[in-house]
């Protein structure tokens, strides 16, 4: 299990990835000014908004109940090295993701 709750939110949540690319669960508060976090983690119910959502969180994950160990793989698959790197090299080649100039 994986617990951020940083006042600010995330920028974009490395921590976040890091903890998704092993498996873990993991919950960030869905609150701050910085919120891309909210958008990697939304889909595997990776997020609470107060001290009671939480709370229910954890007890089901406490109790074996977590049905979101695909999306958790999905997330953390599409930003490893292997996914990032081709469109790392395209963008700094000059080359426009997603556009047919070049």
């Amino acid at each position: 299990m994986f617990l951020n709750a940083r006042a600010s939110g995330e920028s974009f949540g490395l921590a976040n990835l890091e903890a998704l690319q092993v498996g873990l669960p993991v919950l960030a508060w869905s609150g701050g000014w910085d919120r891309n976090h909210v958008q990697m983690l939304k889909p595997a119910q990776g997020l609470y908004a107060n001290a009671g959502e939480l709370k229910d969180k954890l007890t089901a994950l406490a109790n074996g109940i977590d049905g979101y160990q695909d999306q958790r793989f999905q997330i953390g698959k599409r930003y490893r090295p292997s996914a990032v790197a081709p469109r790392l090299a395209e963008a700094l080649a000059g080359r426009h993701l997603g556009s047919s100039r070049q």
